[in-house]
């Protein structure tokens, strides 16, 4: 059986390809075996920031402002029921947000965490906004300030500006 190169930095350590360290979630892991989350946790998240956005996310799912947290969904890029090539998307969370304007009380958020932009991610995300995804996708990134940790961009499809809130 052969085995799949891993990844090896000029110092020798074994990682990720862009520098980010592999996070594990005890919380989550625990969470999941409690039947406090509904959908497994991966095993590893791509960095330390993501996994912490994850730990984060279920702090708002316990505290009732989201539910349906999911993680690692994987999302067809397709206009008018039309697929674009073998274009898909692996977004790192999908959940459901309550109470994001008076007339709809849910909405599907569809959320990537980001420490830098690949111009692979830059050109699924500007497919997203023409109009490809299915709903609302989040770009949440660390903050350096402590204040305010994450910061975030709403990129809305264009098929659904008309539901955008002003």
């Amino acid at each position: 059986m052969r085995r799949s190169k891993t990844f090896r930095s000029a110092w020798g350590d074994a990682g990720h390809k862009y520098g980010a360290k592999k996070y594990h979630s005890n919380i989550l892991a625990h969470a999941f075996k409690m039947g406090l989350l509904q959908h497994a946790p991966p095993d590893k998240f791509d960095s330390i920031g993501e996994g912490k956005y994850a730990e984060h996310l279920f702090a708002r799912q316990q505290n009732g402002e989201i539910e349906d947290l999911r993680f690692q969904v994987r999302v067809d890029l397709s206009i008018n029921g039309v697929r674009i090539g073998r274009r898909h998307m692996r977004v790192d969370f999908c959940y459901l947000e309550h109470n994001f304007s008076g007339t709809v009380q849910h909405r599907v958020v569809y959320d990537e965490f980001k420490g830098m932009a690949t111009p692979e991610f830059k050109l699924k995300r500007d497919l997203w906004r023409a109009g490809a995804g299915p709903s609302v996708l989040r770009v949440t990134k660390a903050n350096k300030s402590r204040a305010v940790p994450y910061t975030h961009e709403d990129n809305w499809p264009a098929n659904l500006e008309d539901e955008r809130p002003k």
